[in-house]
């Protein structure tokens, strides 16, 4: 048995050291003399593979572009957001740790609970704090703010939007991987949606991306990378980002009110702006505007389409005082309305509500 062993072994020392030699005995003599020394000190001076992970070249190493400086630049601003459901991405507005983030990121979330925030360098993620959520389907933004008092912050500044053909960087977290970065343009005008407004860009979007930045050539935020039309669930060139003066908007009505809900009337109306119903005790009620009234005017400015009538709502906050213009039986009514904060509509009216009608 003894034996046995010690020649098994035998064996094995025997297998291992052809095995590593082997392949040296297939390289030709000649093309070791034909080696340039340049191509043989630069295999040197590379890392041996010892299992670590490979840190990226210095910076100093290589002539950098613009655009690589302008990367090294928004990088450290640039955060990935985990919840229990989603992973997404999100930048810095303030020094304070302020972040913005799409609200379908951390939907999962009430305001004052916690997600984990992943920085620029870390090896583990930091806590967030969720200051303020938006609805998902109407403003698409959430506000979060990183918890490490007394540290600055490296934050972006945001920025108007940008012609068609300008060149933009979506930056973020692609299905969860390591920072990454996509270059495109400008594809398409903003185009208002029923709730807000979008810019179109071909720089490649995926999802991971949301909550991101969509920057301009000079390293500021022109929108926020929010969604994609694709067939196969990836980017196909058609991706949106929410306009940067949204954001600003909503960042503006947090510090005045608390909160980024969306102003409503409590009426639902048709696409023609027919009142077709109302909540208890809304705005819309309270104000004296009734069922089958329709829609022509809102705070000043005459109102003959729909999105248009949706985009001058959602510029005010809840708690501002608009007028409504109505006709009703023939007659131009001019009614003072104080806006609430959009409620949840009830279950059963839901129901009712047709496709082609809207809460707002």
């Amino acid at each position: 048995m003894r034996t046995k062993t010690i020649v098994v072994s035998l064996f094995a020392v025997l297998m291992t050291a052809f095995a590593y030699t082997r392949p040296q005995r297939h390289i030709p003599s000649d093309l070791r003399d034909a080696m340039s020394d340049g191509f043989a000190a630069s295999l040197a001076e590379m890392p041996e593979a010892d299992g670590e992970d490979i840190a990226p070249a210095p910076a100093g190493n290589v002539p950098m572009s613009e655009e690589g400086r302008l990367i090294a630049r928004v990088r450290p601003s640039v955060v990935k957001v985990l919840t229990d459901y989603a992973t997404g991405s999100g930048f810095i507005v303030d020094k304070s740790g302020i972040l913005v983030t799409n609200a379908h990121v951390v939907d999962s979330v009430e305001a004052g609970g916690t997600v984990a925030l992943m920085l620029e360098g870390a090896k583990t993620p930091v806590k967030g704090t969720v200051l303020a959520v938006g609805n998902p389907r109407k403003r698409d933004i959430a506000l979060v703010r990183i918890e490490s008092p007394g540290k600055a912050w490296p934050a972006l500044s945001l920025s108007p939007s940008l012609p068609i053909g300008a060149h933009v960087l979506a930056a973020g977290y692609p299905r969860g991987l390591p920072f990454s970065v996509s270059r495109g343009i400008i594809s398409a005008d903003p185009s208002p949606k029923e709730y807000f407004t979008a810019i179109q860009t071909d720089a490649a979007i995926n999802p991971g991306n949301s909550g991101g930045p969509l920057l301009s050539m000079d390293g500021k935020v022109v929108g926020m990378n929010t969604y994609i039309i694709t067939k196969g669930g990836g980017s196909e060139g058609l991706g949106f980002a929410i306009v940067s003066e949204e954001i600003r908007r909503s960042l503006q009505q947090y510090f005045k009110i608390g909160n980024i809900q969306t102003a409503s009337l409590g009426a639902i109306i048709t696409p023609l702006r027919v009142v077709r119903d109302m909540l208890p005790g809304a705005a819309a009620e309270k104000a004296g505007i009734m069922p089958k009234d329709v829609i022509v005017g809102f705070n000043g400015r005459e109102i003959d389409d729909t999105e248009v009538f949706l985009k001058e709502l959602r510029a005010f906050m809840p708690g501002d005082r608009v007028s409504v213009e109505v006709m009703r039986d023939s007659k131009r009514l001019d009614l003072p309305v104080v806006l609430e904060a959009e409620r949840e509509m009830p279950r059963m009216r839901l129901a009712v509500i047709e496709a082609d009608q809207l809460p707002v």
